[in-house]
C-alpha cells in the first residue's frame, strides 16, 4: 500500500512539473514580439499574420473622424501599414502626424472578395433605408471602415475599385494587412 501511495505521489509531482513547464512555455510564446522594419513587413507578411509585432515608423496620417486608424510610412519607400486602435485604447490624436512611433500589436489580414463587397453594398442600402427613417445610419464597424486604406473614397467608388483590382489580380480576393494596436509610444529624436 505504501509503494502504491509513493508511486501516486511521484506521478502527481511529475504531472505538476510538466504542467508548470507547459504554462511557462505558453506564457513565453504569448510574450514573443517580432521586431520588424516597415520595409520588411510585406516580404514577411505570411509569417506575421496573427502574431505580435513591434514596428517603428513615421505617422503619415491619422483619420480625423474618430481617430480609429493611423497609417505609418517608411521615409525612404512607398511602404505603409494601417494601425487600428485596439480594445480599451483611446483614439489616436491627429497631433501624431509626422511623429515617429513604436507600435506593438497583432497583425491582422482582411480579405476582400465578392462576398465581402456584396455585404458592404447591403450595408450601404441598409444605411440609406435607416437615414430615410430618421436613423443616423452608422454601424459600429462597417465594411467600409474595415476596408479603408487611407484614401477616404466614397463607399461606391471603393467597391468599384476593389472589384477592378480583384479582376486585374487574377485571384478571387485582395488581402490587406493592418496591426491591431495594443500600445504605442512616441519616439523622440534622441531615441532613434
Amino acid at each position: 500500500m505504501k509503494k502504491l501511495f509513493l508511486l501516486f505521489i511521484v506521478i502527481a509531482l511529475a504531472f505538476a512539473c510538466n504542467n508548470t513547464k507547459t504554462q511557462k512555455n505558453t506564457q513565453s510564446n504569448e510574450e514573443t514580439i517580432t521586431k520588424i522594419k516597415l520595409v520588411d513587413f510585406t516580404q514577411n507578411i505570411n509569417n506575421l499574420i496573427d502574431k505580435r509585432v513591434e514596428i517603428t515608423a513615421m505617422v503619415k496620417h491619422v483619420c480625423g473622424h474618430g481617430g480609429k486608424r493611423m497609417f505609418l510610412a517608411d521615409a525612404d519607400t512607398e511602404e505603409s501599414i494601417k494601425i487600428v486602435v485596439g480594445e480599451n485604447m483611446a483614439a489616436f490624436n491627429t497631433d501624431l502626424e509626422g511623429s515617429t512611433v513604436k507600435v506593438i500589436g497583432i497583425v491582422e489580414e482582411l480579405r476582400i472578395d465578392e462576398t465581402y463587397l456584396l455585404e458592404w453594398e447591403s450595408e450601404i442600402e441598409h444605411e440609406k433605408s435607416d437615414e430615410m427613417h430618421d436613423g443616423d445610419g452608422h454601424e459600429a464597424e462597417s465594411k467600409g471602415e474595415e476596408a479603408d486604406q487611407g484614401d477616404h473614397k466614397s463607399a461606391i467608388e471603393s467597391i468599384a475599385d476593389y472589384r477592378k483590382q480583384i479582376a486585374e489580380s487574377g485571384t478571387d480576393h485582395l488581402s490587406f494587412y493592418s496591426i491591431i494596436c495594443e500600445k504605442y509610444e512616441v519616439i523622440t529624436s534622441d531615441e532613434n
